[in-house]
Order: C-alpha cells, then sequence, then structure tokens
C-alpha cells in the first residue's frame, strides 16, 4: 500500500498468542532504527492498545525511549467492560479518529493463564450514510462463541470474526475458536435485521479451497428464517487482496480496482492459495 514503519500510529492487540503478535517486535525495533536517524529529529510514537497478556508479554519493551529519553509508546490496557476515549490525557478522537469499547472473548492467553482476551467495538467519526450516525467496526478476536456474545456487536455495520478452525468442530461448538457454528450464531445476533458486513479472518490449513464455500454457508445459516433472503447480509472471507472502502463499505474488485457495493461482490478460489474478490451484477 506504499506505507512505511512511520505511517503506523497504532497497534491493536487482542491476546498474546504467537500467530496474534509475532510482528510486534520487528515493528518496534524498526520504529527506534526510525527515532534514531530520522532527519527531522522527532521522534514517531505509537500508541498501543493490548490485553492483560500482551502488557505481560511485551512489559520490557513497551517502556522504550528513543536517544533523547522520549517515550516511543504509549500503552493502553484493554480489559473487557471498558471504554477507550483518551490515551495520554489525549482525546483518542481527536489524535487517531476513533474511540474503542472493549468486549469479552472466551479465549486463554498464555501469559495469563485465563480468558483475558478481548474482542472490540471502533467507533469511527466516518459518516454511516445508509443508517446515519457514524461507522462502528466490530472485531471478535479469537473467541469461542458463548450465548449473547453477538448482541456486544449490535451497534456494527462491519464485524470481523477469527473462525479459527473446523476440523474438529462436527457440528458442535468449539471451545476456543468460533468456528462455523459459533460464527453462525454470533452473526445472528448481532445483526438483528440490519445490513451487516462479516468478514471472516484467521482461517487454519484445513480451510485451504474451501473458504468461500464455508463463508457462503454461514451466510445462507445467519439469513433469517422467516420472511425470505435479503441481499444485505454478506459473509466475505478475508485474505490480502480484500480491500473495503469504509466510507461506503463497497469493495475492491480484484481485476478492475473497481470499487462496488459488497453484496455485489463474489469470491473466485480457483487459486486456492490467493482469493480474488470479483464483481457479480
Amino acid at each position: 500500500m506504499g506505507l512505511g514503519i512511520a505511517d503506523i500510529d497504532a497497534i491493536i492487540i487482542t491476546h498474546d498468542h504467537d500467530d496474534h503478535t509475532e510482528s510486534v517486535e520487528g515493528i518496534l525495533s524498526l520504529l527506534a532504527k526510525y527515532n534514531d536517524h530520522n532527519e527531522q529529529r522527532k521522534s514517531k510514537v505509537v500508541d498501543i492498545f493490548g490485553s492483560s497478556g500482551t502488557l505481560l508479554k511485551f512489559h520490557g519493551l513497551l517502556s522504550a525511549t528513543d536517544l533523547f529519553g522520549n517515550r516511543e509508546i504509549n500503552f493502553k490496557l484493554l480489559v473487557p467492560g471498558a471504554e477507550i476515549t483518551e490515551i495520554e490525557g489525549l482525546s483518542l478522537m481527536e489524535k487517531q479518529g476513533f474511540t474503542l469499547s472493549i468486549k469479552p472473548a472466551y479465549h486463554i492467553e498464555r501469559w495469563t493463564n485465563q480468558e483475558s482476551s478481548v474482542g472490540l467495538v471502533i467507533h469511527t467519526r466516518i459518516p454511516d450514510c445508509k443508517n446515519g450516525g457514524c461507522l462502528n467496526i466490530g472485531i471478535t478476536g479469537d473467541s469461542r462463541y458463548e450465548a449473547g456474545l453477538g448482541r456486544e456487536y449490535k451497534e456494527c455495520q462491519v464485524l470481523l470474526l477469527n473462525i479459527g478452525s473446523v476440523e474438529k468442530e462436527e457440528g458442535k461448538l468449539l471451545s476456543q475458536h468460533l468456528g462455523m457454528s459459533g460464527s453462525i450464531n454470533l452473526i445472528k445476533e448481532a445483526r438483528l435485521g440490519k445490513p451487516l458486513l462479516a468478514i471472516l479472518t484467521e482461517f487454519g490449513e484445513e480451510f485451504s479451497g474451501r473458504r468461500e464455500i464455508i463463508s457462503r454457508i454461514i451466510k445462507n445459516w445467519a439469513q433469517p428464517m422467516a420472511g425470505g433472503k435479503s441481499n444485505d447480509l454478506m459473509v466475505l472471507p478475508a485474505d490480502v487482496h480484500l480491500e473495503v472502502r469504509l466510507e461506503d463499505l463497497n469493495v475492491r474488485e480484484t481485476d478492475t480496482n473497481v470499487f462496488f457495493p459488497y453484496t455485489m461482490i463474489e469470491i473466485d478460489e480457483s487459486d486456492t492459495e490467493t482469493l480474488s474478490y470479483r464483481f457479480n451484477g
């Protein structure tokens, strides 16, 4: 996307597992090197929002300073139920363009050995032209499904769900991830009859070649049973080509770079390694 290390303003970490944190040390090392050598002599400071396990895992790095003793990192602890509206005395909305509502996640962190993982809702100031108000983006993080979890995201127009695994599911709810059944239940609760773009993330290796059909199954089963199927719910699997324009929730077609409404996008999985997004008129 043509961005560099100095373009990173904030990092959000839902839990401390390696597959969610493996880039943190590299990013912070590059940040320190940038601050030591940038010509403006003004250090880049990054806001990091993280779970309890994240704080324990990276506490040694989070106190980093530049050559002049200035802090390079502001850290904010994420605890379910919290509303994050400021950081280091500054308005988060004015500084970063969002505030955070921290939601529960049922997933054990390594460094706490407790279910201290979190989900969150990002409240933006991007106008929601269709429904009024502003755009809210939900991120479940890794979590198993518990009854009522989807209602934590009922105000969201975009929802990212970490599906995690289906390998041993066999129609049952999983103990640490949403899986297919948990994703269906969560979307039903979150949607409450309103339009919703749901994006499936964190696919295990067993999803290879099956991401499109699994997304389609989840979409069909998450539809209301009565009144027929409507077109305002879409479930898309995430991959490197997925780009959503937040101002109108249009999705970029992979080949043409033209943006279309998310309800008019279909998935091309002819290449099982990388998904493509196609206009379906």
